[in-house]
């Protein structure tokens, strides 16, 4: 994700940007659209920044794949753990094994999905560059 935005807050090497535009369809971080496109970043390059200036944010594409990872993992587990877990139950059908993993995998999601809320991913966004004022438009 590259996008650019102006600068809210500088607190050391942590500053706040409000992106210029929420136009990012492929985008699934509703974090970034519910708080109306407000994101933490880094300033790794230790450019001179101020409030105002308009950035260049970027979020490495590695870096959103392991997150969606990270997301996806706990419900396949869920699954696969319930799935062998209800082998020992000879009784058990397959259909009934299948609703069983469904169910867990849907409670690991929500579980994740929870912990997440509560405890969010450290600041993956990092400002690359400073925009000259004709390139914004």
């Amino acid at each position: 994700m590259n996008e650019t935005g102006r600068i809210l807050t500088v607190e050391g090497n942590h500053v706040t940007v409000k992106l210029a535009a929420l136009n990012c369809f492929g985008c699934m971080n509703r974090e970034c659209k519910k708080n109306d496109g407000i994101i933490s970043a880094i300033n790794p390059a230790g450019l001179l920044l101020e409030k105002g200036q308009l950035v260049k944010v970027e979020i490495k594409t590695p870096t959103l794949a392991a997150q969606g990872l990270k997301a996806a993992l706990p419900p396949v587990i869920g699954f696969a753990a319930a799935y062998i877990f209800t082998r020992f139950f000879t009784s058990m059908g397959e259909g009934l094994r299948i609703l069983l993993g469904l169910i867990i995998m849907a409670v690991f999601g929500a579980l994740f999905y929870m912990f997440r809320s509560r405890f969010p991913a450290k600041i993956a966004a990092s400002v690359t560059g400073i925009e000259e004022i004709g390139e914004a438009c």
